[in-house]
């Protein structure tokens, strides 16, 4: 696997850019487990279509971005990555696969880790 994906909805990019910034769901997941994952974190994913999927809120919304993240940067960076499914073996969407990208470390470096922002369309 080199990369993981994060879906944002076109507001939510017009107000944060290409900047990584933790949404509440990730730090509620987190705060939640903060024995097993003990920083909040960025919500990704490895699949592409559920990226989409979170990007247009379920097709809620009409618009939305896909980042394109590099692993291999993050790695470079010193930038945790937990995979949820295998510190939470309880975790209800144990059939999708979801990481958390720790926010330690990575303040200023989206431009490193962001490789490509995708538009993405309910159309």
């Amino acid at each position: 696997m080199e990369y993981l994906y994060r879906g944002i909805t076109k507001t939510r990019y017009q107000e944060q850019g290409r900047n990584l910034v933790c949404q509440n769901s990730a730090a509620d997941l987190t705060h939640y487990y903060d024995t097993i994952i003990p920083h909040s974190g960025i919500a990704s994913t490895s699949d592409f279509k559920k990226a989409k999927f979170h990007a247009l809120h379920g097709g809620l919304v009409k618009q939305g971005y896909v980042f394109k993240l590099s692993i291999a940067s993050l790695d470079k960076e010193d930038i945790s990555i937990f995979h949820v499914s295998d510190l939470v073996p309880d975790y209800m969407y144990s059939d999708v696969d979801e990481y958390v990208i720790s926010l330690l470390g990575i303040e200023n470096k989206s431009d490193e880790i962001v490789i490509d922002v995708i538009p993405v369309s309910s159309c």
